[in-house]
């Protein structure tokens, strides 16, 4: 078909996926250097305000992983079937642009109830978080459109300018009215540039009826079955943390979330790999050698961070700002849970890929298990630490082994279009 948007067929080249880890990787340097700006600027109950509501904003974020995901998987899963990718991610952006309406809708109707719950002064806060959850969709769409068409050069730019920006006007925010409202208003009005400006460059030709368009239900449903695996996943990697303040004495649950954040750490630094699989993750042609591939590097990056973090302990702590010499000590336990996790987030990519169930169900289980454990038996600080490894590592050798019996990818689920089979991704 001429003037097709084709996919390369080899999958993306090392400048590519160095431009996506160099793009992740900043990003969230920036986003940690900002709270480190806005600790300085802000009182110490306005600064915890602040770091409440970025949490909420994370929670709520996962609907646009979820916009992200099914639009990338819908788009590379469309050149696959012998549609046209610029097309199919066209036919998915209006119900994705409504899951967001949605979405951000129901946050907002929520906000004065959660300003309640969360001891807030007022409801202005949350509902500054909720409003941040429109840019964020919008940027999501046209990162998955991009993500789909393997144009990760672009989709790195947007990312940094993303987190830049958001940076950037919490600062400005927070340096100017001193509050946390203000701060977070700042954020969402970076973003909401950013997003209106990724929207007018890269949202795409406008859809065309043809045979490759969904029905409505379909992206809602694919939508759903991804960003209900992704909240399994952010359900999974906190549990050991909230698990820790209730098991563990005030000083060791403080020195575990120092810990913790070194776990993050070493769970984000890799999350680069799932981004630039997808598209082959949701190719049948390409599946098993992305599989593979993404394993193998996953791998490397473990073993690395685990014998660095291993070896330059005193240093790993204190760049998470942690001086207990417990953190130091045992950092390498630590980015070693952050990598077993970053095994099981691939792992559910690799199931939003082939349009498999979510995998909801079996994450929630694993982190039931895991603050069932540690109730049960009440460990102290290192034994809750290598309890939640074995989570980590037991459930990706379950979803491991889950791949391994699917064999073929499957071609019939909800997904790209009755034509496009069902493959969407994140």
């Amino acid at each position: 078909m001429p003037g097709r948007s084709r996919l390369p067929q080899s999958g993306p080249g090392v400048r590519a996926s160095g431009a996506v880890a160099v793009a992740i990787t900043l990003a969230n340097a920036l986003a940690y250097l900002s709270l480190l700006v806005v600790a300085r600027l802000s009182s110490l109950s306005e600064f915890g305000d602040v770091v409440a509501l970025q949490g909420l904003i994370t929670i709520g974020n996962v609907a646009a992983l979820g916009i992200a995901a099914v639009t990338a998987r819908a788009t590379a899963h469309g050149e696959a079937s012998g549609n046209d990718p610029d097309q199919i991610a066209a036919s998915w952006r209006r119900p994705m642009l409504a899951v967001a309406g949605a979405t951000t809708g129901l946050a907002l109707l929520m906000a004065p109830g959660l300003a309640w719950a969360l001891r807030f002064s007022g409801p202005g806060g949350c509902l500054a978080a909720a409003a941040t959850l429109a840019p964020l969709a919008v940027l999501a769409y046209v990162t998955g459109r991009l993500q789909g068409l393997q144009r990760f050069v672009r989709l790195s730019g947007y990312v940094l300018c993303a987190a830049a920006a958001r940076a950037l006007g919490g600062v400005i925010g927070i340096a100017w009215g001193g509050t946390a409202t203000l701060s977070v208003v700042g954020g969402a009005l970076g973003l909401a540039a950013v997003a209106a400006l990724a929207w007018t460059l890269d949202r795409g030709p406008s859809p065309r009826p043809g045979p490759a368009e969904p029905e409505p239900i379909e992206p809602v449903r694919a939508w759903g079955q991804a960003a209900g695996a992704l909240l399994g996943v952010f359900v999974l990697t906190n549990t050991d943390l909230l698990v820790a303040r209730v098991v563990l004495s005030p000083a060791q649950a403080d020195v575990y979330a120092a810990g913790s954040v070194l776990a993050k750490a070493a769970f984000w630094l890799p999350s680069f790999v799932a981004i630039v699989a997808l598209p082959s993750l949701s190719d049948t042609q390409r599946r098993r050698e992305a599989l593979r591939r993404g394993l193998a590097v996953l791998g490397a990056i473990s073993v690395v961070v685990i014998v660095g973090a291993t070896v330059l302990g005193s240093l790993a702590a204190w760049l998470v700002g942690a001086s207990d010499t417990a953190v130091a000590r045992w950092a390498g336990l630590f980015a070693a849970i952050g990598c077993g996790y970053a095994v099981v987030q691939f792992l559910v990519y690799a199931r939003i890929g082939r349009a498999a169930s979510s995998g909801l169900w079996l994450l929630l289980a694993a982190a039931c298990l895991l603050a069932g454990l540690a109730l049960l038996v009440r460990p102290d600080l290192i034994a809750l630490a290598a309890l939640a490894l074995a989570v980590s590592v037991g459930t990706a050798v379950v979803l491991l082994a889950l791949e391994a019996r699917s064999g073929q990818p499957s071609s019939t689920s909800s997904g790209a279009g009755h034509a496009a089979g069902a493959n969407n991704g994140a």
